[in-house]
């Protein structure tokens, strides 16, 4: 579809725009979107926009600007504390997308930290933004408002400036190669979808799913309840502004039951419907037991049915995920929840979705024929297992297919985003540095060169970066608030102690450029049972050379070494830990090891 045909469809005529620039053509002249998504200062804003008009292309660009505002955002997408939220960009796609244009650039949080050259570890110094172009789906497949809206990353200003348009008229969706990328923003881009819908819902230009809601949320309050209009217009904004967490599965649910499938029903049933489901998934399983040959370990089904959790979209999806996920968290491998979209009508032929969350932070969701779970080897562990690594039939696909949708967190920019303490890029040889007082801007640097400067017994010899969190307490941090630190990071890695020792850096850093090495401390098997996150028992913590930090960071995690091996240490036991327990985890220093001694003797 043209740009013509786009401007005298009525389905999209009549689709509000909220106030973005109509889309105008002028001979001679190639015209651009400009939507910001971010704070942009005006100066920052005229610099970026004499970037994209400065091009050797013969032809004039000409740059049309729009900055929603939130409460505008608010209107077509869910708004969470970011601005710059994939959700948002794929909405003004759309809103662009009614008003006649075909593609459009997006400056968005990354783009105003390469402007001001304020980055985090790892972020490329030239200015970028997203590249978003939206295309009609074929008539003959789908309706006539039916599109795909597909981004990527892209250097403005320069060189590479004179493909930009071009790039822009042409971009498509193209494969992965491989599941490790750089950066998949800029060297691969990805399909963009409404989270308002049902997953594998076809993404529409005439309504958002957002608006989609709310119109029917207004029509409900309005025609079945006693409210005035002015009051059904509080409410929806009530009700539509509130943030969206993890939704939690019923305490029922054990997510690693032995030989037990957890199935969430993405619709609602009635008593008589959960019924029959059941009982046509117990009888396909026994069916197919009855054929096997030999020994076989069972298959039986629990249904969380709709009312449990109210998952229909692909929002909610994602947030039962997460709920699910919580719920488990017991090791470093990536969990997955199966679900149904409609009931089974058919025995012979029933699908199964599932929803595979990767470490890379891309969700794979897709549906596989009963019989392929029912046959996979592991199918009993089937929750807690990799699918990435199944052969053939048994594995996921790493692109989007009729099947198979990859999606990412909604809340989350177009841009890699990683919590604080972890560098944009992971192949870095970096360490995180968290402070526990307040620095100066010339004591902040001074630490950080310390960490930067060769130790004498590296092995590594790239060059070495660490990721500073300043502390935000009015007065200096404790055991207390490092144990604050050590939680969030042990329940954000699942439990993987590979990712250890993360330092600190207290007051007496600032005096002779020593840090403290941190490490978690298991807890015996059933000691802290009862206890949220059973296996930390606490944690070891010595001080070590900043510019040893990098080298203990490496020989630890990769087991050369102990922890004890590397410095003094002293042990914080966590502040439930039971007293009937105090003589397995005394809260004394550790003698230095023989190792250690050897390790001083080199340094010396």
């Amino acid at each position: 579809m043209d740009v013509q045909s786009l401007l005298n469809d009525d389905s999209l005529s009549l689709a509000p725009t909220y106030g973005l620039p109509r889309f105008q053509h002028a001979e001679g002249t190639n015209s651009l979107l400009l939507v910001v998504i971010t704070d942009l200062s005006d100066t920052d804003e005229a610099a970026l926009i004499d970037e994209l008009q400065h091009s050797p292309q013969p032809s004039h660009i000409k740059v049309s600007t729009w900055r929603p505002s939130r409460n505008v955002l608010a209107r077509v997408a869910h708004q969470c504390p970011r601005p710059d939220s994939q959700e948002n960009m794929y909405a003004v796609a759309i809103l662009a997308y009614r008003a006649g244009w075909t593609g459009l650039v997006v400056a968005d949080g990354l783009t105003q930290r390469q402007l001001h050259g304020a980055l985090r570890v790892g972020e490329d110094p030239l200015a970028s933004v997203a590249m978003v172009a939206i295309r009609p789906r074929p008539a003959t497949t789908s309706a006539g408002d039916d599109v795909c809206v597909f981004a990527q990353r892209a250097t403005v200003g320069g060189k590479s400036n004179a493909e930009l348009l071009e790039t822009l008229r042409t971009l498509q969706p193209r494969p992965q190669e491989g599941p490790w990328l750089r950066d998949l923003y800029r060297d691969v881009g990805m399909i963009l979808h409404d989270p308002g819908r049902g997953p594998f819902t076809l993404d529409k230009a005439a309504q958002l799913g957002r608006e989609e809601w709310l119109q029917s949320t207004r029509h409900v309050l309005a025609t079945q309840t006693p409210l005035p209009a002015e009051l059904v217009e509080s409410v929806v904004s009530h009700a539509s502004s509130g943030s969206e967490g993890p939704i939690a599965p019923p305490s029922w649910v054990h997510p690693d039951l032995w030989g037990e499938i957890n199935i969430f029903l993405l619709f609602p049933t009635t008593p008589a419907e959960l019924q029959i489901i059941q009982s046509t998934l117990d009888g396909v399983a026994k069916s197919w037991i009855d054929t096997q040959e030999g020994p076989v370990g069972r298959r039986t089904f629990k249904l969380i049915s709709w009312e449990h959790h109210h998952a229909m979209s692909r929002r909610q999806l994602m947030n039962l995920w997460h709920g699910y996920d919580l719920q488990r968290r017991s090791g470093g491998m990536e969990t997955a929840i199966c679900f149904l979209m409609k009931p089974v009508d058919n025995a012979a032929d029933i699908q199964i979705g599932i929803f595979h969350y990767s470490r890379e932070g891309q969700a794979i969701v897709t549906h596989k024929p009963l019989h392929q779970i029912l046959e996979r080897p592991d199918a009993t562990s089937w929750p807690v297992l990799s699918w990435l690594t199944m052969p053939g039939d048994f594995s996921l696909d790493r692109e989007e297919t009729e099947v198979t949708e990859l999606l990412h967190d909604f809340d989350q920019p177009f841009y890699a985003n990683p919590p604080r303490w972890l560098p944009t890029k992971s192949d870095l040889n970096c360490v995180a540095l968290f402070s526990l007082a307040q620095t100066t801007p010339n004591q902040a640097d001074a630490i950080k060169a310390e960490l930067r400067t060769r130790g004498q017994v590296e092995r590594r010899v790239e060059e070495k970066f660490a990721c500073f969190v300043p502390w935000d307490g009015e007065e200096h941090g404790t055991l207390d608030d490092i144990w604050k630190i050590v939680w969030e990071l042990y329940t954000y890695y699942r439990g993987n102690r590979a990712f250890f020792p993360i330092f600190f850096a207290d007051q007496q850093s600032a005096a002779d450029n020593t840090v403290l090495g941190v490490h978690p401390r298991p807890a015996g098997p059933g000691l802290l049972e009862g206890l949220p996150l059973p296996s930390l028992g606490g944690f070891a913590y010595g001080r070590v050379p900043g510019r040893d930090a990098h080298a203990m960071y490496e020989n630890v995690r990769m087991r050369r070494m102990a922890f004890s091996d590397v410095t003094e240490v002293n042990v914080f036991r966590r502040p439930d830990w039971p007293k009937e327990h105090d003589a397995i985890m005394p809260a004394e220093p550790i003698r230095a090891s023989r190792m250690m001694q050897r390790y001083r003797n080199l340094m010396a």
